[in-house]
């Protein structure tokens, strides 16, 4: 155990080693006139390697070995986001109050999931009935309301003409479907799918998944695609014996992701793989976080008042926090600079924001380990894996909603009757 768990560690050093020598050599060479400059702070680097480190051994000691589905969502965080956040705190002589909340919080975090009590859920006797319902009524609304808005006139796999069908798309302007398309692509037929593999039913599995391509042909969004990928991909991971050593296979896999892009740029010359999986998955994101410390850090904070909480605090800026940095620090009208969690956390409420948040998170995150109490811990990851990665791009309560999270919690509280007989009710439990 402690063996495996040195090489753990060392494989995320090593990812953070490959991301600093890529954005050196590749991202900030061809990219700095998106804003990935060059100012390196080597007291910062040493300081780098401390936060991470500290980070890498909690999440190594308290979560490697526990059952817990939500550790997937804090892996993901530290993989996509945490580490470049790192690497950019000194090669861009970032400040450092920002990399040091973020720090505490993710710490914290992982803390609360380790440690602390499961939260006290029921179980419905009618879950498996309700999960039923569930799945066949918003299938039949979504797929129901694409073809009714031209879904059939949109139909495309070609991926080099996505973007004119995504435009297509847009233009209908559903706002049912904006809430309804990514629950069913990412956790409906998610579940359904990976119920169905689990027990061996490859015909339903076969079938829902001809459905999220027939769901992808209607609106060509990438991640739909992906979304399967991901399932298969947990279910070998699940065959190994490496299914109880999670982050080194996240982290090894990303490190032989950005070696292979490495590679075919020295090689061959062509950034395109570099800038894909690279710049556009691990230094975007970062990168834009430190756009949006920068640019609230002196001015008023928003204070939710953007949000579904606009009648407590007036919007002084009368537009959204995405809008206000494309038009005052990019100059761009039809731009949309998502900015993720640590960064949401920020614009609204500071530094105190980012603890907050987290302590927010980290409720949710007990939550999605009660309510998949009794699904398997590699299946539930599978359903979860998706709508968290949000938290990398998106603000805070719209990847609860819009992305789909709560959604995902609510649909893996009603499976676990799919694989249990043993029913839970108010203040009991058999």
């Amino acid at each position: 155990m402690i063996k495996t768990k040195t090489v753990t560690f060392i494989s995320l050093l090593a990812l953070k080693i490959l991301l600093e020598y890529s954005y050196t050599t590749i991202i900030n060479p061809i990219f700095s006139y998106e804003g990935f400059i060059l100012y390196e702070s080597f007291p910062k680097m040493v300081e780098s390697y401390i936060l991470a480190s500290i980070i890498f051994l909690v999440a190594i000691s308290l979560l490697e070995s526990k059952k817990a589905p939500s550790k997937i969502v804090i892996y993901l965080i530290i993989v996509l986001l945490y580490i470049p956040l790192t690497a950019l705190f000194w090669l861009q002589n970032q400040p450092r109050p920002f990399i040091y909340s973020i720090t505490v919080s993710l710490s914290l975090i992982i803390l609360i999931v380790s440690t602390f009590s499961k939260v006290r859920l029921v179980k419905l006797k009618e879950g498996k009935s309700l999960t039923f319902i569930i799945i066949g009524g918003m299938s039949l609304i979504v797929y129901g309301l694409l073809i009714a808005q031209g879904g059939l006139g949109r139909i495309n796999l070609n991926l080099m003409e996505i973007y004119q069908v995504r435009e297509a798309y847009a233009n209908t302007n559903n706002k049912v479907l904006a809430y309804l398309l990514p629950w069913q692509a990412h956790v409906v037929n998610m579940l359904v799918i990976a119920v169905a593999m689990y027990k061996r039913n490859f015909k339903i599995a076969g079938i829902f998944i001809l459905l999220q391509v027939f769901l992808f042909s209607m609106t060509n969004f990438k991640s739909f695609l992906f979304a399967p990928l991901v399932l298969v991909g947990f279910q070998l991971f699940e065959k190994t014996k490496l299914r109880d050593n999670l982050l080194l296979v996240m982290s090894l896999g990303s490190s032989l992701l950005l070696s292979i892009c490495i590679g075919i740029y020295h090689f061959f010359g062509s950034f395109y793989m570099a800038s894909i999986f690279i710049r556009r998955l691990f230094f975007v994101p970062s990168n834009l976080h430190y756009v949006y410390y920068h640019f609230f850090q002196p001015i008023e904070k928003y204070k939710l008042s953007h949000s579904f909480l606009s009648f407590i605090n007036d919007n002084i800026y009368h537009m959204t926090p995405v809008q206000l940095v494309a038009l005052s620090y990019y100059n761009r009208e039809n731009f949309a600079p998502n900015v993720g969690f640590f960064g949401d956390a920020y614009l609204n409420f500071g530094v105190l924001g980012v603890l907050g948040f987290s302590l927010l998170l980290a409720f949710l995150l007990k939550l999605i380990d009660t309510a998949s109490v009794s699904v398997p811990s590699f299946l539930a990851m599978s359903i979860l894996v998706i709508p968290a990665m949000s938290l990398i791009n998106a603000a805070f309560f719209t990847s609860l909603l819009t992305h789909g999270i709560l959604f995902a919690i609510l649909m893996l509280w009603l499976a676990n009757s799919l694989f249990t007989n043993e029913i839970n009710t108010i203040g009991s439990k058999k």
